[in-house]
């Protein structure tokens, strides 16, 4: 599919969020209807992530963005199989165990001590930052990802004290991840 531009991100982000409480409930409505398996997904991700509430309840909205986004600039979708879904959630758990590796490799530590340097190091969003380069790097919706990556992270300073701990980061960015690339592959 063709890379997604922040244009068309923003505009997206701008009419979700403008809309008014009955305006969600069809979207909503609409995207168990289309995308049933996305659906169920994100709220198998609140579910089970071991997410506080504040970091679920993001995850879900930006997977919801994340679909109209596609939606919008691209036209109507296919509907995400459960094989589609399997497939990439499998793929974005192994790059990310495979970027664990490179950053225990470069510092000489092991992998669990890299998993926890990740999020809890001295430099946590700085260590986020570089996993999304790694992400990132050749990735068809590199827009998309970085976008949602900047919010992520901006959530999750200390400053914002909205609840997003930086220790989640990583996990809510392969779910995200998982439903661009599960849209990018449909169209």
């Amino acid at each position: 599919m063709r890379p997604i531009s922040v244009a068309e991100i923003e505009r997206t982000l701008d009419s979700i969020t403008g809309m008014s409480p009955d305006d969600a409930k069809v979207q909503v409505r609409r995207m168990t209807r289309e995308q049933p398996v996305v659906q169920a997904y994100l709220v198998a991700v609140g579910l089970t992530a071991g997410l506080n509430r504040v970091e679920t309840n993001l995850v879900i909205n930006m997977g919801v963005a994340v679909w109209r986004i596609f939606d919008e600039a691209c036209g109507p979708l296919p509907s995400v199989s459960e094989d589609t879904l399997n497939r990439v959630r499998e793929s974005n758990s192994r790059q990310v165990a495979s970027e664990f590796w490179s950053l225990a490799l470069a510092s000489q530590q092991s992998v669990e001590a890299t998993a926890v340097l990740l999020g809890r190091g001295q430099d946590p969003l700085g260590d986020f930052h570089r996993l999304v380069d790694f992400l990132s790097e050749d990735h068809g919706q590199r827009t998309m990802l970085r976008f949602f990556a900047r919010d992520l992270a901006r959530a999750a300073e200390p400053e914002n004290e909205v609840g997003v701990r930086s220790l989640s980061l990583v996990d809510m960015l392969r779910y995200v991840k998982t439903l661009v690339d599960c849209f990018d592959q449909s169209g």
